[in-house]
């Protein structure tokens, strides 16, 4: 599949894929697909999410230096 699908398109068809699995797990055992599905997190609390994430010792081994605007961009995408 993946050598007949157009380079331009892999990006968006690999993450259609993977979309498409995350749904059929969720279907299948009813494991939140978001932080607001998991119902623990709120909204608000992202920014003391983001921060504690850069507080942490972990994040020095992490590839790639992160912000705090970097670190609530992925948050506000997994919300």
């Amino acid at each position: 599949m993946y050598a007949h699908t157009p380079a331009d398109q892999r990006a968006a068809k690999a993450i259609s894929v993977i979309r498409g699995m995350r749904d059929e797990l969720h279907s299948k055992t009813k494991l939140p697909r978001t932080l607001q599905e998991t119902g623990k997190v709120k909204k608000e609390q992202l920014i003391e999410v983001a921060k504690k994430a850069l507080d942490d010792g972990s994040i020095i081994y992490n590839p790639k230096e992160a912000s705090l605007d970097d670190l609530m961009g992925i948050l506000e995408k997994a919300w």
